[in-house]
């Protein structure tokens, strides 16, 4: 039996910005937003957190795919026996731009995105912990055909310290990371990620990072810009800066804040005139009164910032 949180079988239809969550139980090809993925098939902007129990074939968003899935994300758990993985158990489509944080547990060909592959896998990373003790376990792949594509794909090594990137084979287009640097975005953006507010790699602002505090996420899983302030905000704190400096920087975030919560849209611009305020502050203290490191981050955070009321 076919089991999907969402729908059992996708025959040749498109399935956009959907989600599922809960527990999904299935013996073949259990997904937690589809069972299976058929030619034609397109999976698009859709997410699952799931607590997907299958047995042949289970994967947290799609338990197999022949077609496509692109900027989707999964996370959860999956419990199965043979190819399971953290976006999908088995794929002999194309899957592109989608990250899996799934904790995955099977007997045979178990991976972090994809248990078993046999299609294309494009810019996308894992970053779950796995629990299997069979060969055929990877941090991106379990087991992986001689006709498969890679490129541009990471998983964390350090979550996964003991295991490759495919439990089968090894391909330089599937790159381990520390933990650190899957939270840096020159990491993807250096090998060809596109970015919010970079354009050396395309204009279609596919990914954005909240840098050192989280994985890359996907442009339409942005965080509301109160809520980056309020992050900004803490982000000066924690550096303990001089007081009346700390004390110059909060004011202009503060009063940033309560433009935007006045819900007018006529103080967009002005909330983007205190943020590079506080840029331009940040700036004249580089290496002086606040580390480069340090400013180069803040100055980064608030452009983000700028650059989502901006779009």
């Amino acid at each position: 039996m076919i089991t999907g949180g969402l729908i059992g079988i996708n025959q040749g239809g498109s399935i956009w910005e959907c989600y599922a969550t809960g527990t999904i139980l299935g013996d073949f090809f259990t997904g937690g937003l589809v069972g299976a993925n058929q030619e034609g098939g397109a999976i698009l902007i859709c997410y699952a957190d799931s607590t997907v129990d299958g047995n042949f074939v289970a994967g947290a968003l799609v338990g197999v795919n022949s077609d496509t899935i692109s900027n989707c994300s999964a996370t959860g758990t999956v419990f199965g026996t043979t190819d399971s993985g953290g976006l999908v158990g088995a794929n002999s489509g194309r899957v592109s731009n989608c990250y899996a944080t799934t904790s995955v547990s099977g007997d045979y060909e178990t991976g972090g995105l994809v248990g078993y592959n046999d299609g294309l896998v494009f810019s996308s990373y894992a970053a779950g912990l796995l629990t299997n003790d069979d060969p055929n376990t990877g941090g991106l792949v379990g087991s992986s055909e001689t006709n498969s594509t890679y490129s541009m794909c990471f998983w964390d090594s350090n979550i996964n310290p003991d295991i490759n990137g495919i439990g089968n084979v090894t391909d330089p287009n599937v790159i381990g990371e520390s933990t650190e640097n899957m939270q840096t975005e020159s990491t993807f953006s250096g090998i060809g990620w596109d970015f919010v507010g970079e354009t050396v790699n395309g204009a279609n602002d596919i990914w954005w990072i909240n840098e050192g505090k989280d994985y890359p996420r996907l442009w339409w899983e942005t965080i509301e810009p109160v809520e980056l302030l309020d992050i900004l905000a803490q982000d000066v704190i924690d550096l303990e800066l001089q007081p009346g400096l700390e004390n110059s920087l909060l004011a202009k975030l503060d009063a940033a804040l309560q433009k935007l919560e006045d819900d007018n849209e006529n103080n967009d611009a002005a909330t983007i005139n205190l943020l590079e305020a506080f840029i331009n502050t940040v700036e004249a203290q580089r290496g002086k009164k606040i580390p480069e490191a340090d400013a180069d981050a803040l100055i980064a955070a608030a452009q983000e910032i700028i650059d989502l009321l901006s779009g």
